[in-house]
């Protein structure tokens, strides 16, 4: 695969659920940031951090940028990383998703058209997932400052202005491990829960 891809690993939020930077979590010894960039790997040729300072898992950060007088967002994460971006598209990731893998973002990336400005996969509930999918750098950039000017912040309300592919589960639900793919640590009981589930154990069994 082309790797004309730049990768961000959107980080520096709050983290007020978990009590400490989610950046920093590790899962089987191994970072989480690192989980993720190894799964963006697959279709980027560059991986970085967007948010936070300092380098973190060998990887770059760019810092944020938020509009005028607005408090930090996703949004604001992803306009940071469209804005850094050298490439057309970008892939992004919540720093908190630790079991996205290549195949996902292959698939994602494989579903791309002419027309796209997004693609963007929903879960087995319908949820779209807009912190792990594929953006084209000018069309998105220019939403989220729209959106940055104005008083919707969501990602999905953004994503209402631009041509979005949107990926049902069943179209990657074949691959490994797809089950777990936008589990989110929001909490340390999502951490514990977590190792059971690297462990091959159901934590809700």
């Amino acid at each position: 695969m082309n790797k004309s891809i730049d990768a961000f690993i959107l980080a520096g939020g709050n983290s007020s659920r978990m009590g400490f930077d989610k950046a920093a979590l590790t899962l089987g010894g191994v970072a989480v940031i690192e989980r993720i960039a190894d799964a963006l790997s697959g279709i980027a040729g560059e991986v970085y951090v967007a948010g936070g300072s300092g380098e973190i898992a060998g990887l770059k950060r760019v810092p944020d940028i938020s509009g005028e007088g607005s408090p930090r967002s996703s949004l604001s994460g992803l306009y940071s990383a469209l804005v850094h971006a050298s490439s057309d598209w970008i892939a992004v990731a919540a720093c908190d998703m630790p079991f996205v893998t290549r195949g996902l973002f292959e698939a994602l990336a494989s579903r791309r058209a002419g027309g796209d400005d997004a693609v963007i996969p929903r879960d087995r509930a319908g949820s779209a997932q807009p912190l792990c999918g594929l953006y084209r750098v000018e069309p998105c950039a220019n939403a989220c400052r729209r959106a940055l000017d104005g008083d919707d912040l969501s990602l999905r309300g953004m994503l209402r202005t631009v041509e979005t592919r949107w990926i049902d589960v069943d179209e990657f639900a074949h691959l490994p491990n797809a089950e777990n793919f936008f589990f989110n640590l929001n909490t340390p009981e999502d951490a514990l829960a977590a190792e059971l589930i690297l462990a091959g154990i159901d934590p809700y069994a």
